[in-house]
């Protein structure tokens, strides 16, 4: 029996220059029910090569995921395999394709419009459940950017863009560090990307976006699936473990361990869990079971 065991240090650690590189999906307004079997498909491959994903969910996703229990139980699987459930948003201007959300004041009467970034924000931590939801794809992020908690902002689109140095920026009064990515979404810029990332250095960060419609055999599904097979082996993390190794953020770690005793009803008798940190903080130990389900929280430790 393993026991998942989160840590949340909730201070910035000094710098530390480790490269890293993830791998974004994002899951577009209105594909929500029709491409999930294909986002499995993509979670399965990344999965074989040993790549965690940082899948960045639209309102309509979260909602679909949320009422269905079967695809709920998927998620926390995957939260527990390693992958990030992050947030991705389509501002007021993507018209059709508008999630509903917004700052903006002027939208409030519009038949679209379901609440503000706050609304947007508690919808979204539904989905990441006891995992933290730090990372957001936000469009419109002058306006929309939800607020203190949400740390990192991914953009880009130019497969120039994949790497980047990330840095610490300020949108409504509201901190967060800028990453970049590249958007692997035609077959013929698996080798730029290829080229790029070995260009990369080491206070960089080298990323790739992509859609879940992409994921199919008339799209681009052969230029993930290589790219995966490229970057196996090569440092791939989500954007929060990489952030936080880099001493950016919040420090968030998954230890795995197995009990030193157990008893007849598979209960704990005696464990123990050592751990080191760089710097002085308030500690948040969140305990989750191999299904991703919370069973103990220590807080204010130090």
């Amino acid at each position: 029996m393993l026991i998942a065991l989160l840590v949340v240090l909730l201070f910035n650690q000094s710098y530390s220059q480790i490269p890293g590189s993830y791998f974004a999906v994002h899951c577009e307004v209105g594909s929500e029910t029709r491409l999930f079997p294909t986002l499995q498909q993509l979670v399965a491959s990344a999965n074989s090569h040993n790549i965690p994903l940082t899948i960045e969910f639209t309102p309509p996703w979260a909602e679909s995921i949320l009422a269905d229990s079967l695809k709920l139980k998927l998620i926390r699987q995957w939260q527990a395999e390693g992958h990030e459930i992050a947030a991705h948003h389509h501002a007021t201007y993507y018209n059709d394709g508008w999630d509903g959300y917004t700052n903006d004041p002027s939208y409030i009467s519009d038949p679209k419009y379901k609440g503000d970034m706050q609304d947007y924000l508690a919808l979204l931590n539904r989905l990441a459940g006891d995992y933290p939801l730090l990372t957001g794809g936000i469009t419109a992020a002058s306006m929309d950017w939800p607020g203190d908690n949400m740390q990192y902002r991914t953009t880009g689109f130019a497969i120039t863009d994949a790497k980047s140095e990330p840095i610490l920026e300020t949108l409504n009064s509201h901190e967060h560090y800028f990453i970049g990515y590249g958007a692997l979404v035609r077959n013929d810029l698996l080798d730029s990307a290829e080229n790029l990332y070995g260009l990369t250095k080491e206070n960089e960060v080298f990323g790739l976006v992509t859609h879940v419609m992409n994921f199919t055999p008339d799209r681009e599904q052969q230029a993930i699936e290589a790219w995966f097979e490229f970057a196996e082996g090569k440092n791939n993390k989500t954007v929060t473990q990489i952030m936080s190794d880099r001493g950016q953020g919040p420090v968030v770690s998954i230890v795995t361990m197995e009990p030193e005793k157990l008893n007849k009803k598979l209960f704990f008798s005696n464990s123990t869990v050592r751990y080191q940190t760089s710097s002085s903080g308030t500690t948040i130990f969140n305990i989750f079971d191999i299904l991703g389900r919370k069973t103990k929280i220590y807080e204010n430790q130090k």
